[in-house]
């Protein structure tokens, strides 16, 4: 999945005068969003799935799960959100 930049300026109002209570923030995106771009480890992918580490870097080697091989092609990384389409997939 492509890189996407955050969502650039929000405004957000509380109350009281328009004008003097206006927060803008940079940036601002919810935990849903940050979470589903997140970078996991092997480790990681074993807990959320509840399988052991040798299964995911099974599955890795043999291209069944998506994965990014890291320079010197001793480790793996994975998207959260490639790993729960790939689990929605099956």
């Amino acid at each position: 999945m492509p890189w996407r930049p955050a969502p650039r300026l929000r405004v957000v109002h509380s109350f009281g005068s328009r004008s003097a209570r206006t927060a803008v923030s940079c940036f601002r995106t919810t935990v849903d969003e940050q979470r589903a771009d997140e970078v996991m480890t092997a480790d990681q992918v074993a807990s959320l799935l509840r399988v052991t580490v040798d299964y995911v870097r099974r599955l890795s080697r043999d291209g069944l799960i998506p994965a990014h091989r890291l320079p010197g092609g001793l480790s793996y990384r994975y998207l959260r959100s490639g790993v729960l389409g790939w689990l929605r997939g099956l």
